[in-house]
């Protein structure tokens, strides 16, 4: 094979003019003295390899522009499920809304007047309606109202647990508990199981008066 490969370089040079013969003999005396020095010294060939191949930070230093993954960032996406965090952001687009709900109101009073007064045409009416910028003044009411009901009730079930379980819970599950502030597992089971039967009787007493407006 490699006299194969010998005689087909041979005959492809013959075809090739002396200088472009002398470079292609420069070139295959290069990669022979590569290979023998991999052949002695494998791992420095290995480093030489890794230097070569460009590192993930040394990129995005080279390259500011370069986009970076986001990092996750605790604070914003505990803020997302702040309910009061919500309401607060809501508060401001709430006063805009209500401030351009004046100023449609008082151009629709305004327009309405000059058309009773025939200095304008019905036709030419160029105001906002009253009505869509009333319902978004309500909309945003609504998302404040329900995000206040959430954050109610997180703290009405917050209080609840507390009362119910104001201890930690002791993950074994025979071994007796000597500190009196850790509740039992056996206690913390029957408390689930209360809960858990309490939760079945609403439900049973919703069911019920479902069946009994539907019969009535």
């Amino acid at each position: 094979m490699a006299m194969h490969m010998t005689g087909m370089s041979n005959q492809g040079m013959m075809n090739l003019t002396p200088l472009q013969q002398q470079q292609l003999l420069q070139q295959q005396q290069q990669q022979q003295q590569q290979q023998q020095a991999a052949a002695n010294n494998p791992q420095q060939m290995l480093q030489h390899q890794q230097q070569s191949q460009p590192v993930p930070n040394q990129q995005a230093a080279a390259n500011p522009n370069m986009p970076n993954p986001a990092a996750p960032n605790p604070a914003a996406e505990q803020q997302k499920l702040d309910h009061i965090a919500k309401v607060k952001t809501l508060l401001w687009p709430l006063k805009e809304s209500l401030i351009a709900s004046f100023k449609t109101a008082a151009q629709n009073f305004n327009q309405n007047g000059m058309i009773d007064f025939g200095t304008m045409k019905g036709t030419e009416t160029n105001v906002p309606r009253f009505d869509k910028q009333l319902e978004e003044f309500y909309s945003i009411c609504d998302q404040i109202e329900l995000n206040l009901q959430a954050a109610i009730g997180c703290a009405s079930q917050i209080s609840t647990s507390q009362r119910h379980v104001p201890s930690q819970v002791s993950i074994a599950r025979q071994e007796p508990v000597i500190n009196q502030e850790i509740m039992s597992y056996p206690n913390y089971v029957g408390v689930a199981k209360t809960q858990v039967a309490y939760v079945k009787d609403v439900i049973d007493t919703l069911n019920d008066a479902a069946q009994n407006l539907s019969n009535d």
